[in-house]
């Protein structure tokens, strides 16, 4: 399942007079390419410039 990061921006932007981003430790990295993905079959950007040629 995809998830974006400002999947939440348009209901919120209504009722908050600022959003902000930040970038935190976790489960999954805030840089894709610096995750050591194990069962990843198919190339995804960034780590690769074009993943659908």
């Amino acid at each position: 399942m995809d998830k974006s990061i400002n999947h939440f921006h348009d209901a919120f932007l209504q009722i908050s007079c600022d959003i902000g981003h930040v970038a935190v430790d976790g489960p999954y990295p805030s840089h894709p390419e610096t995750n050591a993905y194990i069962n990843l079959l198919r190339k995804i950007w960034p780590r690769v410039e074009n993943p659908h040629e």
